[in-house]
């Protein structure tokens, strides 16, 4: 997604084959350790947590390649409007930010494979957040009445945002899966708000 958004914000032509080679090589990761994983469960027959640890890798693979797929979507908008440049001045801080916190999710999902910390999966979570305030703050700015550069340009500034959105999500899915892996269960990585005191009648 690095390669993507350094496309999409600052149009530097020489990425595009970059990213092209890049996304190859994890599709290519992705099938194989897909195939290694069926194997296993169809020759070793695990049970408990190295089941678990196969079933998560399923799934991690899985949302690898659609992170990978939401990079390619966001290279092609960048690309397809050459030599016009994309984003406008008013979202392009906006969009800078989505593409630093799009980074730091995918750094996130490295660390908790890395190192299976199931606090670090609880932080992504609550990072993500972030990611979703930003989605809502750039459809309001392209939402203005006196929005200046046509509902092309809107709409494919509304396409970047949610393929980041998009992107941050498979993150913190990833994050759910070694939590699963590492507990056994599923549950949602936010923690529970605390219940309201109820009034006592005098």
């Amino acid at each position: 997604m690095n390669n993507a958004a350094t496309l999409l914000l600052f149009d530097d032509e020489h990425l595009g084959e970059t990213l092209h080679v890049s996304l190859r090589t994890v599709s290519r990761a992705g099938r194989s350790i897909s195939d290694h994983a069926f194997s296993l469960l169809a020759l070793q027959a695990p049970v408990a947590s190295e089941l678990r640890a196969v079933v998560a890798t399923l799934h991690i693979v899985r949302d690898i390649d659609r992170m990978a797929g939401l990079a390619a979507n966001v290279a092609r908008i960048a690309v397809r409007e050459e030599p016009r440049a994309i984003v406008p001045t008013e979202a392009r801080d906006v969009l800078r930010e989505m593409s630093t916190a799009a980074a730091a999710s995918a750094l996130g999902a490295q660390r908790a494979i890395e190192s299976s910390d199931q606090t670090l999966a609880r932080r992504m979570e609550q990072a993500d957040c972030r990611m979703n305030v930003l989605n809502r703050q750039l459809f309001e700015i392209v939402m203005q009445p006196d929005w200046p550069h046509g509902t092309v340009v809107a709409a494919d500034l509304v396409l970047v945002s949610r393929f980041y959105e998009r992107y941050a999500d498979h993150a913190v899915n990833i994050a759910r899966h070694i939590y699963f892996q590492s507990t056994g269960d599923h549950v949602s990585l936010v923690e529970p708000a605390e219940p309201t005191p109820r009034k006592v009648e005098t």
